[in-house]
């Protein structure tokens, strides 16, 4: 295989479709997805050679017939004939997404105090467009329970606010709403690419430099032809949704606008542009684009032919007049339909034509040049001994002039010699200063370091106790929920089982199922209690039952209650009343004053009240 780079040309060229011409759209996507048209004049392609095209609809090679051809033509239209909804529309969708909104809020108060719930509540308080693949992923870092159901409804919240957003910003009729663009190789050059390549390039270029808009369709054309007879160069098209995916634009031509401004400064083509209006172009600065981009286009390919190892080069035509008069009848051409433009693919004979009729008038120069070549040596030979004896004298005064020079040179080796003794001690002290910055910024290294480290420790304390905190906080929220709900009622049951014992020892009545019943009270009361609490309570209970006259014996646990306080202490977490070291402390203290104090005298006589 030869390494010889071969060089050619190459055409890209991008179209740009408004609302105004989504006609115009309609057509191209015909004549691109093969869909024959009463306008055709000519045949464009061949069906024998149709297995050669490859189609890509949102990333995914697909097959391709007339019928989805035309569904896939409508679903792509039909946003731009409804761009003016009617006013019942967007009532309805401004309801419907009040309903999505409270859906919203429900789940901030259901996951209140998580990050969820303050993401979601600045999502609902927003007025601008909403990049809804960000929110997908945003919301997949959120620990929350049935997480796909809560993203349904935000991503349908999502949808009617952009619609609604953009309703209120209706697209301008003018403004560029898909842009199409193809690139080839001239028959001529003879260049055979495999169909990837041409795919592959025109996807990574419009990737690379526009990340931000979807493309819709990437079709590899393999089967047109010339006049309807002979093949010509293979090409793909490519359609790009011009509406940014990060801010709801329509804003393509306006950041291709931005990049052209950067390649005219940069490159030397492009000396005499002036910048471009990046917000509306007029024509002539829409071409000025198109010339830009085609300059990054030649580089992208050339840099893909390298990485590839294809040995091709593509070298865009000089700008030469002969040139700019062409790219100017070009431009006037495409304005005809493409079937009888002049420079199309069923006029390529005529070029062919008139490329071997130019060889020809090359190569009669090239005769005529090495004609009047031998003319000029055989005059040279002639004139060979005059030549010698001149040669002769110009040695002679060659060898005084550089002895002159000689001289010359060595004075000047002794004042270069003498300032690059200068330049070299000033090299040395140069080399002392960076030897001195090095161990100022390694010193400045460690203590940096070293404050980094006492930060990190301080935010690891401050991050132990936030967390200690909020752990205390949970604990605190807990007991207080169980105070309200659990404890209090059974804290007034209690009470008013003593005030039924009283009342049936006046009344002579039994109370053994009311000292059972408040026996079981006071073991379900204990449940909610720590080791410390739990103690403190028993005595408490027993302490209020003597002063009252009541026999504690009757309540005491046996093994029954104990063991249903043992299985609750160790499989349930509701102990969640307790005394820290210091309330234990003080408890003990209490009991102990308590024990020390005399003991009041017993309302009612009862052969039980150790005070009788």
């Amino acid at each position: 295989m030869s390494n010889e780079i071969k060089s050619t040309t190459m055409l890209y060229k991008r179209l740009n479709f408004s609302v105004s011409t989504a006609r115009k759209l309609r057509k191209s996507l015909k004549h691109s997805l093969r869909i024959h048209t009463k306008e055709e004049k000519k045949i464009q392609w061949d069906e024998d050679l149709s297995h050669n095209n490859i189609y890509i609809i949102n990333g995914n090679r697909v097959s391709m017939n007339e019928a989805s051809a035309l569904s896939f033509i409508k679903d792509t239209l039909t946003p731009f004939h409804l761009v003016n909804k009617s006013k019942e529309q967007r009532k309805e969708d401004v309801e419907t997404k009040g309903k999505y909104k409270y859906k919203i809020k429900k789940i901030i108060k259901d996951e209140a105090g998580q990050p969820i719930a303050a993401y979601l509540n600045d999502l609902i308080e927003r007025g601008d467009y909403i990049d809804r693949e960000q929110v997908k992923e945003n919301f997949e870092a959120f620990e929350v329970s049935r997480k796909t159901q809560k993203l349904k409804s935000v991503q349908n919240y999502i949808d009617l606010h952009n619609t609604i957003t953009q309703a209120e910003k209706p697209l301008d009729g003018r403004k560029t709403v898909i842009q199409e663009a193809f690139f080839k190789f001239p028959m001529h050059n003879q260049v055979d690419l495999p169909a990837e390549f041409y795919v592959s390039a025109i996807q990574e270029f419009y990737a690379k430099y526009f990340p931000d808009y979807n493309v819709l369709l990437t079709v590899y054309h393999g089967d047109e032809l010339e006049g309807g007879k002979n093949k010509v160069g293979d090409h793909p098209h490519i359609f790009i949704d011009c509406k940014n995916k990060r801010t709801g634009e329509y804003d393509l031509t306006e950041q291709q606008a931005v990049l052209a401004n950067k390649v005219i400064k940069h490159l030397d083509f492009f000396k005499d542009y002036t910048p471009l209006n990046t917000k509306q172009q007029t024509y002539q600065e829409s071409q000025i684009i198109g010339e830009a981009l085609q300059e990054l286009f030649y580089k992208h390919i050339n840099k893909k032919f390298k990485t590839e190892n294809i040995q091709l080069i593509a070298n865009r035509l000089e700008k030469t007049q002969e040139n700019l008069e062409l790219r100017k009848k070009i431009r006037l051409e495409s304005k005809k339909a493409k079937e009888d433009r002049a420079f199309n693919l069923y006029t390529m004979r005529q070029e062919q034509l008139e490329d071997k009729q130019n060889k020809l008038e090359q190569v009669s120069i090239e005769i005529e040049n090495k004609q009047q070549k031998k003319g000029t040596i055989d005059q040279e030979i002639r004139q060979g001994k005059q030549i010698s004896l001149n040669l002769q004298m110009k040695i002679e005064k060659a060898e005084t002039h550089w002895s002159e020079r000689l001289a010359q040179f060595d004075s000047k080796i002794k004042e270069n010699t003498t300032t690059l003794s200068t330049l070299t001690q000033k090299r040395i002290d140069i080399q002392q200063d960076i030897t001195q910055l090095q161990n100022k910024k390694v010193e400045l290294g460690k203590n940096f370091k070293a404050e980094k480290d006492k930060l990190q420790k301080n935010l690891n304390n401050l991050k132990r106790k936030v967390t200690a905190e909020s752990a205390k906080h949970k604990r605190i929220k807990q007991a207080i929920t169980i105070l309200d709900e659990k404890l209090e009622p059974l804290i007034h049951k209690f009470d008013v089982k003593v005030d039924k014992v009283l009342h049936a020892k006046r009344m002579h009545e039994g109370t053994d199922t009311l000292y059972q019943e408040m026996k079981e009270n006071i073991l379900q009361t204990a449940k909610y209690m720590g080791k410390e609490k739990r103690h403190d309570y028993l005595w408490s209970v027993k302490e209020q039952l003597k002063e009252k006259g009541l026999d504690p014996n009757k309540v005491a646990f046996g093994f029954k209650e104990k063991a249903q306080l043992f299985v609750s202490d160790k499989f349930t977490n509701t102990q969640i009343i307790e005394f820290d070291k210091e309330e234990a402390e003080q408890a003990k203290q209490a009991r102990r004053r308590r024990f020390l104090k005399p003991k009041p005298p017993s309302p009612f006589r009862d052969p039980y009240d150790p005070y009788q």
